[in-house]
């Protein structure tokens, strides 16, 4: 391989890790334009700088990797994992609770800050500490999904089953990926008044959502419906719960340490 001037039709997250990684031992110059500017990119840099890698431009959608003949052993910590932090802070919205998230930076969350922030959620940032809490009901929302600094794809299934208990209609349009609107006919089995409107989901709050046995197709659709559970009357059972180790370890005992009525069982 040699460096080459690139070009990304799309801000790809993963594409443009693979491109650096692959440029940083290419000889010659690799120029990257259209490049993801999320955080988890600037950290793989980050990485890779320390490693010996050349790497310019992070963060600014145009990124220029100037190749080395090798790369040398390195300690690195990854940084806190802002998915999963969001889902959490979420937890607290829906369940009308107050967490400390230890390690997140709020600065990670991008848009999904502000748009729960609307939704009537604070935050305050202290050191590595964030505090979330809701006291106050819940303000209906508009979300378009967009690659970072906007409002992550990953988070759209989450912020769908939060608004079902703000107090009037939110409107939801996924721009990302096809298949995200699974979630919808789940959460109408608890309850939810949502309608389908060609490309966009309009959610009608608030709901009295009750529990009852609903399926996780994805990992994104199965957090979104253990959120759901927290904010329903009953029981909600959500199957399979492989699919959401993926993506949230350890996600029953850590919620259930917060004081949720959580547990995992094993299906025979």
């Amino acid at each position: 391989m040699r460096g080459a001037h690139l070009y990304l039709d799309t801000p790809s997250h993963t594409g443009t890790e693979n491109l650096i990684m692959a440029a940083s031992l290419s000889p010659g110059t690799t120029v990257i334009d259209n490049t993801a500017l999320e955080p988890e990119v600037l950290d793989v840099i980050a990485f890779l700088t320390k490693m010996g890698a050349n790497i310019s431009g992070g963060g600014t959608g145009f990124i220029t990797v100037r190749g080395v003949s090798e790369l040398t052993a390195t300690e690195h910590t990854v940084m806190a994992d802002r998915i999963d932090a969001g889902v959490f802070a979420m937890a607290a919205a829906i369940s009308g609770g107050e967490l400390s998230l230890v390690g997140a930076n709020l600065e990670h969350f991008g848009v999904v800050r502000w748009k729960l922030e609307q939704m009537g959620v604070e935050f305050a940032a202290s050191g590595a500490v964030i505090q979330v809490r809701r006291e106050r009901a819940l303000r209906p929302i508009n979300v378009i999904t967009s690659p970072y600094p906007g409002f992550a794809t990953d988070l759209q299934s989450p912020i769908m089953a939060l608004s079902c208990l703000a107090e009037g209609p939110s409107y939801i349009r996924e721009t990302i990926y096809d298949g995200r609107y699974t979630l919808v006919g789940e959460l109408s089995k608890m309850g939810a008044n949502i309608q389908v409107d060609g490309d966009k989901v309009v959610v009608h709050g608030p709901c009295a959502l009750k529990g009852t046995k609903v399926e996780a197709h994805d990992l994104r659709t199965g957090i979104a419906l253990i959120l759901a559970g927290l904010g329903a009357e009953g029981e909600t059972v959500v199957s399979p719960g492989y699919l959401i180790d993926r993506g949230h370890a350890d996600v029953a005992g850590r919620l259930s340490a917060l004081g949720a009525d959580l547990k995992v069982e094993e299906s025979g």
